[in-house]
């Protein structure tokens, strides 16, 4: 499951998941037809439960990243030294810096994720955001029980009123 279209991600504009261009805009289709949209508006379960007027506070930094950046850094240098005098490495320095870039990676990617999914809860700062990007300080969320059909009871089929 997912979207076709272009967008979203990390880098976007707007912080949105993968697959959605915009929070709240105008969708133009291939005819030239336009709608108003939201795209990313949560679901119906999902609640605000802080205050709309002021974005969150920005997380703690992740400190096994930054260990493990500055457990990194100097095999970095010691890397880049090699390269360029044509020296090489033993293959215990290779071995621990790639293993420690592969780190650096999946923690980086961990953050990210992190970052995204908090940033989609955090409605002041994604209103914020949109206004910076789009000049509309604005976003939507669903409210409500959402869709839950029609309630029938056992007798409603013979001919009783519903509930």
């Amino acid at each position: 499951m997912g979207s076709s279209a272009p967008g979203g991600g990390v880098e976007s504009l707007e912080k949105t998941p993968e697959g959605t261009p915009f929070n709240v805009g105008v969708w133009i289709g291939p005819d030239g037809e336009s709608v108003l949209t939201g795209l990313n508006p949560g679901d119906y379960s999902a609640g605000i439960y802080s205050d709309l007027s002021q974005p969150w506070p920005p997380l703690p930094p992740n400190a096994a990243l930054e260990e493990l950046n500055k457990r990194l850094q100097p095999l970095q240098q010691k890397v880049q030294k090699a390269e360029e005098s044509d020296q090489t490495l033993d293959v215990k320095n290779i071995e621990e810096f790639l293993d420690f870039r592969n780190q650096q990676s999946a923690f980086s990617k961990a953050q990210q994720d992190r970052e995204l999914n908090r940033h989609q809860g955090d409605w002041a700062a994604r209103v914020e955001l949109n206004g910076k990007v789009s000049g509309v300080l604005t976003d939507y969320h669903y409210f409500g029980t959402g869709d839950i059909g029609e309630l029938r009871t056992k007798n409603q089929s013979s001919g009783s009123k519903p509930l």
